[in-house]
């Protein structure tokens, strides 16, 4: 059996860590590395029985999965606290929104880019406190930027010039409402937004990152704060 038939039997649950045996470890590994699915192949096999060099091996990903998570989500708050004093809301996206949701399948993901979904008629103004916030663009040539802005609907990506974590914008064509802790959709979308919605798999629940830091607390690369 391959090395990647082998992992995704893993990840799906459908054989036992116990019956490989030490050889198949190194191309399971690797082809978990390759695809970038090593730490979640950590926290699907964190109560199973390994050869030790692989548990530690997953041990110090599960720690650096965490150390990410948190990164992930105090990035997403960092942008609240710079939209908020304005009454601007938005939806967290794709893999932040997964570990904002809490949902298992965020765990050992790999979170880039902060995703956010910012109504149509805020962006301006986002993209204007955002930047006085700390922000810069990332492409600042004028012909990205002009055609992130006429063909594709959403702004050009930011980076914080302090942080070094970059942000992507989408918009949507209805209202997004929230109150100083929350981050979801109105009820009133569009088919569009739904559709959107939809494909997130719910993970537009409460965003509560403020109830988790306070104001004084910030994560730094390499901590888990």
């Amino acid at each position: 059996m391959s090395a990647v038939r082998t992992l995704v039997d893993l990840l799906a649950g459908r054989r036992d860590a116990q019956d490989l045996a030490p050889r198949d470890w190194d191309g399971v590994i690797g082809a978990a590395r390759a695809e970038a699915l090593l730490a979640t192949l950590a926290h699907r096999l964190a109560n199973a029985a390994l050869p030790p060099s692989v548990a530690a091996l997953f041990a110090d990903q599960r720690a650096a999965a965490a150390v990410a998570r948190a990164q992930a989500l105090w990035e997403a708050e960092m942008a609240r606290r710079a939209l908020a004093p304005e009454g601007i809301a938005f939806v967290l996206l794709k893999g932040t929104a997964y570990a904002a949701a809490g949902l298992s399948c965020a765990e050992g993901r790999q979170i880039g880019d902060l995703d956010i979904l910012v109504g149509w008629h805020d962006i301006g103004r986002a993209e204007n406190e955002l930047i006085e916030a700390g922000w810069e663009w990332v492409k600042p040539d004028p012909y990205d930027d002009a055609y992130y802005r006429e063909h594709m609907h959403e702004l050009p990506p930011l980076i914080h010039k302090a942080r070094d974590r970059m942000i992507d914008f989408c918009s949507s064509e209805t209202s997004i409402g929230a109150d100083s802790t929350d981050c979801s959709m109105n009820s009133t979308s569009s088919n569009r937004s739904s559709r959107l919605m939809a494909s997130m798999a719910d993970c537009s629940a409460g965003f509560t990152m403020s109830r988790e830091y306070p104001a004084s607390q910030t994560p730094s690369r390499g901590s888990t704060a």
